[in-house]
């Protein structure tokens, strides 16, 4: 029996599976904090970074 592994892109949607664009950037250090989709408007949860003060 094979098995397979069904890899889902980080930088897709949860909700639709369509593609995420930066909505928000740490003031600080200018990674992205926020996604949010281009399909169906749905907005990831805030990533926060451990080194800055506003992530």
């Amino acid at each position: 029996m094979s098995q397979t592994m069904t890899l889902v892109r980080a930088d897709l949607c949860r909700k639709c599976g369509g593609e995420m664009n930066i909505s928000e950037k740490c003031k600080q250090c200018r990674k992205p904090i926020t996604l949010r989709c281009t399909e169906c408007d749905h907005a990831s949860n805030v990533q926060f970074h451990p080194l800055c003060i506003y992530g």
